[in-house]
């Protein structure tokens, strides 16, 4: 009957609900996902090779979101549609890059490729990526 399959599914759902929080993740098993994670994250090889990620301390390096997607998609060669802006910002978080939304204009060091040097330039307020360092 309704009233017997209803009250089942009830059971059912307490029962669930009680267990998912008792269990227990074996070693083997997060180490094998979070594996799987880094050898399918584009991010995280880019960064390694590209940027040190440096301390919250280290307040001046910071990178407009739009300017760093462009560099990541120029240098993996991946097209602008296999990796929109919120699954690159959903990446950099996962790989302990911050993004921070600047009010103001401020001054901070710039990555100049013809010269491969930083100069301070002014930056406008907006949107950064925080504390990372264009590797030499």
């Amino acid at each position: 009957s309704d009233d017997w399959r209803d009250e089942f599914a009830l059971m059912l759902y307490e029962t669930y609900k009680g267990i998912g929080k008792t269990i227990v993740k074996p070693d083997f098993i997060l180490m094998a996902t979070n594996e799987y994670m880094a050898e399918n994250d584009a991010v995280k090889g880019w960064l390694e090779e590209f940027y040190d990620v440096g301390k919250p301390e280290e307040k001046k390096y910071k990178l407009p979101v739009k300017e760093l997607l462009e560099h990541f998609l120029t240098e993996t060669k991946t097209r602008p549609e296999a990796m929109t802006p919120t699954t690159f910002k959903r990446l950099m978080e996962l790989n302990g890059v911050s993004q921070k939304t600047e009010t103001n204009s401020f001054t901070a060091p710039v990555w100049d490729e013809n010269e491969g040097k930083y100069e301070n330039k002014l930056r406008k307020g907006g949107s950064y990526y925080m504390y990372l360092e264009r590797k030499r």
